[in-house]
C-alpha cells in the first residue's frame, strides 16, 4: 500500500549523485513543495501531485551535480498515480520515483507524509 504524499511531512532521497565516485545523499522534505493542490488536505497538509516542485534539496557534502552543476537545486517528481488525479495531474505517492538536484539524479519516496490515507494504483 502507498501513502499519498502530502506537504505536512515526508521525504525522498538519493543515495549519490552518478559519475562522482564521493557518495553524498540527497534528501528532498515534501514541506519544501510548493503548494499547487491549495483545496485538497489530506491528515493536515496539502496533496501533492506531480506538479508539485520542491524548490531545494539537502545535499550532504559541497560536490556539485555532474550534469547539472548545481548544488541543492530543485526535485520533480516523475512517477505517480495512475487513476488518481489531482487538478488534472497524477497524485504522488510514497515509493514514487523522482528527479532531484535539477535533473542530476533520480531519487525515490522513503519516509510517509501521512499513514491514513493510501492510493494503491
Amino acid at each position: 500500500m502507498t501513502a499519498a504524499n502530502t506537504c505536512a511531512g515526508g521525504t525522498s532521497f538519493a543515495g549519490c549523485t552518478p559519475m562522482i565516485p564521493i557518495p553524498g545523499s540527497n534528501t528532498a522534505p515534501n514541506t519544501n513543495g510548493v503548494r499547487n493542490v491549495s483545496n485538497y488536505f489530506c491528515c493536515g497538509g496539502n496533496e501533492q501531485n506531480l506538479n508539485t516542485t520542491r524548490t531545494s534539496t539537502i545535499d550532504a557534502g559541497s560536490i556539485l551535480g555532474a550534469a547539472s552543476g548545481t548544488h541543492s537545486a530543485k526535485m520533480d517528481p516523475m512517477q505517480g498515480s495512475a487513476k488518481y488525479f489531482l487538478k488534472g495531474c497524477p497524485a504522488t505517492r510514497l515509493g514514487d520515483m523522482s528527479m532531484t538536484n535539477n535533473h542530476n539524479a533520480s531519487s525515490t519516496q522513503i519516509a510517509p507524509s501521512q499513514t491514513k490515507f493510501f492510493i494503491n494504483v
